[in-house]
């Protein structure tokens, strides 16, 4: 149904008047990952990974409709430039899949993009607690699962966890997992070595791989270990954000002075932090870029093709049908 709609309202002219409307309102899309492969990722979180060919959709439509521009542009806009009908294209996380698929389909329509990178995963192995909450989730009966993390949870969440539903289950883990930093690696560690999951394989960018994208691509950070920005004293916060610039600064030769908060989560404490040693910061909360350049809004890339996402990123008030 949703195909139908969006191919009528395309054609019938709503997409092109309503991209006149807000022809200088700027949109900031935010990806994350472009791959064919959904090996940890569940069918919901799957609309987040974008597949090769829809990417390549996405893109030459957008170098066909619109002024897709650097990040740095952005700066222009609390200088009363306006920046007519134009995008800008971010990706957080800096997974490897951005350097294999979507840098050369961005080389080929000659299209600048920013990667949010958070520090500490590039250049080595590491998986974020995430992806193996994905994997451990696709991997395992969810009944075992949940009887596991029980034991190891002395039943604290015994009855937030009466669910028969994966993707319901991914969804309270992530949220039970999400601000238990002290103890989430050591549940998640013991859960991996319980079902004899053993999984190596290199998820992020290497520096190399990052230094030889810098002819169309930026690079920002999204802080150095992807913590909770909210959550952190201003001790570990001013680290997050202090070690993240200085590594970037030293590994890259030019960088964005822009952040993206980890999870889209800030408050006024973070930034007043982060206007130390950034000049903007990226939030999740969907919308156009208005003037304050520490809560930039962003619009999320979903696995879509030509005429959905050519909807969804004019047709605001559709918004939830895409989800």
């Amino acid at each position: 149904m949703i195909n139908k709609i969006t191919f009528f309202l395309y054609y019938a002219g709503l997409v092109k008047l309503s991209r006149f409307i807000n022809r200088n309102k700027v949109k900031i899309l935010m990806y994350h990952r472009v791959d064919d492969k959904k090996i940890d990722i569940l069918p919901y979180y799957a609309n987040l990974n974008v597949s090769i060919k829809n990417f390549e959709e996405q893109m030459r439509y957008l170098s066909k409709n619109y002024n897709v521009i650097p990040l740095n542009d952005i700066i222009n806009i609390n200088k009363n430039k306006k920046i007519k009908n134009s995008v800008i294209i971010t990706f957080d996380d800096g997974y490897i899949d951005n350097y294999l698929y979507a840098y050369p389909i961005l080389k080929k329509y000659n299209l600048p993009a920013t990667i949010f990178l958070p520090t500490d995963f590039i250049e080595n192995k590491k998986r974020y607690w995430l992806n193996k909450l994905y994997y451990l989730i696709n991997k395992t009966n969810h009944i075992d699962l949940i009887n596991e993390f029980n034991l190891l949870t002395n039943n604290k969440y015994k009855e937030q966890l009466k669910i028969q539903d994966r993707i319901l289950l991914l969804e309270k883990l992530q949220d039970i997992l999400k601000f238990d930093v002290k103890d989430r690696e050591i549940i998640i560690s013991n859960l991996l070595k319980k079902f004899n999951l053993k999984k190596k394989k290199k998820y992020f960018l290497s520096w190399k791989q990052i230094n030889e994208m810098r002819d169309i691509i930026s690079f920002g950070s999204h802080t150095h270990s992807h913590s909770i920005l909210s959550t952190l004293n201003n001790n570990d916060l001013e680290n997050e954000l202090k070690k993240s610039k200085n590594i970037l600064i030293k590994k890259i030769k030019s960088y964005t002075d822009v952040i993206a908060y980890p999870w889209g989560l800030f408050n006024n404490n973070v930034i007043n932090n982060v206007k130390k040693y950034y000049k903007a910061g990226l939030t999740t909360i969907p919308g156009f870029v208005k003037k304050d350049l520490y809560k930039l809004k962003r619009i999320p890339a979903y696995n879509n093709g030509k005429y959905i996402f050519a909807s969804y990123i004019e047709l605001f008030f559709l918004r939830k049908l895409y989800k």
